[in-house]
């Protein structure tokens, strides 16, 4: 395996159509995706790029680290973080009364778990109408601690409905509470109060938690979504627990519906990036909503999971396997560490395709005096194998090494395999935000590519084990020799990495054991059966292509190479545009 350096670029409106970044623990997700995400993100918020930024993760590290890079870089942030003193405030009962009763009902449903459909029905009843109560009386003041207290004492919800009856008169609502909750199903509604009453106290027992929730929020989403705000949530698992979580389903819920609600037209809105690791923490029935129509909100969805699996959770009324499918079908660029499970593979594996590869069957008709140099007869074989096995993605790549499939202007590439790229830790010293201006790039060689990410803080290696490959950006990767790229607004995702070809002298040598000799004695045939077109699996070596459909390949240094894939946008068009790149 060679390496190239070549950096994996994606912009225009690519990072629009969702990541889902795929790794068990300490493969490197984060340290080596979403952390360069968010500090080259930050780099270009501070050269003047428009740009927002939401980030939910549930341990507290990542957002210490990105912290520390806003307080550096003198940008403006919001901080909730229940382990803080100095944490903002954010209640999640402030704004539309529609989306608080419906992320409410989603919350406290995920803390109860799966119910009898009966008395799931009667919990999402009283949920939705005790806080539409309480929201219509309170308006923006209502608060948890307000619903919690209402659920304790009959007499206050009592005295509430009263007062919501001299405030509009009869209504669906009262009559709800005139007929059910005080009527015939009274007693069954009270045993369901109970363990509403008990998920809302786990939530609020917390006084760090209760401290954010308590209080009027901080921050207007509506606003931050506009003016391209960052905002910083630290769910707390260690201390909070299933607490936390609800507390993260509940800010993610309210950052979604801001996102579907949003003015203007998707030229003239605001791009923001929702970064949250540990993704199945907070999966929530308007996922596949948000997911369907981000993109033409401009908010870009990025999300870290452990396996595919955390995906099949119920929520709402999308059951599991559905909330999977819908995750996966509308996160269009993927990524794939090493390590994965047998099960994750072998999806990865199908999610990544297969290669057709023609295998040639030839038959000799030997003479004991006369041998044949030239075959008799042949036979082609179209067959398809994996362009990456489940067992390399299970155990072959190296630490941090990753497949990823991305869009380049709208358009799936072939997968590719990558290495992660860490944040320097002297970037403080470097203070590359300093460095660009961020200007568009004029149009230069690869010498003025690796200068723009030595800025960035990001070392550039060369393989001495594997041919030296220059770099060619293109507008359309077609065009060899094209050299318009664009490198200020691009985000390293990793370096490419490329198969090393043998070279072609070594591709005549007779065939091995590996090609399948077969000798059929009875009528002295021999026939062998060697690989005419080439494969994108890495363990086959590359023959002669015979009628091959693939373009001729790129020659290096005397050795015939893969032609790397590169993804790149015109920098005219990204700056007309406005385009965010990574």
């Amino acid at each position: 395996m060679a390496q190239t350096n070549n950096p994996i670029i994606i912009g225009g409106n690519d990072p629009f159509t969702h990541f889902l970044i795929t790794g068990p623990t300490r493969c490197g997700k984060t340290s080596t995706i979403l952390l360069p995400m968010i500090f080259q993100l930050l780099e270009q918020k501070k050269r003047g790029k428009n740009l927002g930024l939401s980030l939910v993760e549930p341990k507290g590290d990542l957002i210490w680290e990105v912290e520390e890079f806003c307080k550096e870089m003198e940008i403006p942030y919001v901080l909730l973080d229940p382990s803080n003193p100095n944490t903002d405030f954010f209640n999640v009962m402030e704004g539309d009364i529609d989306v608080v009763i419906e992320a409410t009902v989603a919350v406290l449903q995920s803390l109860f778990g799966k119910q009898e459909a009966f008395f799931q029905t009667l919990a999402e009843l009283s949920t939705r109408n005790v806080t539409k109560l309480l929201k219509l009386l309170k308006g923006d003041d209502l608060t948890l601690l307000d619903l919690l207290a209402t659920l304790r004492d009959e007499k206050l919800l009592r005295q509430y409905v009263e007062d919501l009856r001299d405030k509009i008169g009869a209504s669906d609502l009262l009559s709800f509470f005139d007929n059910e909750m005080f009527g015939s199903l009274s007693d069954q509604y009270r045993k369901l109060i109970i363990g509403l009453r008990a998920q809302l106290e786990n939530m609020t027992g917390n006084e760090k938690l209760r401290h954010i929730i308590s209080n009027k929020s901080s921050i207007n989403l509506d606003e931050h979504l506009d003016k391209g705000g960052v905002l910083l949530v630290n769910t707390d698992l260690g201390r909070l627990k299933k607490a936390g979580d609800a507390f993260g389903m509940f800010v993610t819920m309210h950052i979604q519906s801001a996102a579907l609600r949003r003015p203007g037209t998707e030229k003239t809105r605001t791009p923001h990036f929702m970064i949250v690791d540990e993704y199945a923490r907070y999966i929530n029935p308007d996922v596949e909503l948000f997911l369907s129509v981000a993109a033409s909100s401009r908010v870009a969805g990025i999300f870290a999971i452990q396996s595919l699996g955390q995906l099949e959770i119920e929520s709402g009324r999308i059951g599991a396997k559905a909330m999977k499918q819908a995750i996966l079908t509308n996160c269009r660029n993927k990524i794939a560490f090493c390590g994965l499970s047998s099960a994750d593979a072998n999806e990865f594996a199908e999610e990544f395709g297969k290669d057709v590869v023609i295998m040639r069957q030839s038959t000799y008709k030997n003479k004991i005096l006369l041998p044949k140099f030239f075959p008799e007869s042949y036979r082609d074989t179209e067959t398809e194998e994996y362009r990456y096995r489940p067992t390399y993605l299970q155990d072959q790549m190296k630490r941090f090494h990753f497949i990823c499939k991305i869009l380049n202007d709208g358009t799936p590439q072939k997968p590719i395999e990558g290495v992660g790229a860490f944040v320097p830790r002297n970037w403080r010293e470097m203070r590359s935000w300093e460095h660009l201006s961020g200007k568009p790039a004029e149009k230069g060689s690869r010498g003025f590519l690796e200068r723009c990410f030595k800025h960035a803080g990001i070392q550039l290696q060369t393989s001495t084990k594997a041919p030296k490959i220059s770099a060619i950006f293109a507008v359309n990767p077609d065009e060899e020799g094209s050299k318009e790229f664009v490198e200020e607004n691009a985000i390293l995702l990793g370096k490419l990495q490329s198969k090393q070809v043998e070279p072609e002298d070594e591709l005549l040598k007779a065939p091995s054991n590996d090609e399948q000799e077969i000798v059929k004695t009875d009528r002295e045939e021999q026939v062998i059966q060697q690989p005419v077109e080439q494969s994108m699996e890495r363990e086959k070596v590359v023959t002669v292509p015979v009628q091959s459909t693939q373009e001729t390949p790129l020659q290096v240094d005397d050795a015939p190479v893969q032609k790397p894939t590169h993804f790149v946008v015109s920098e005219d068009e990204a700056y007309e545009n406005g385009d965010t790149f990574f």
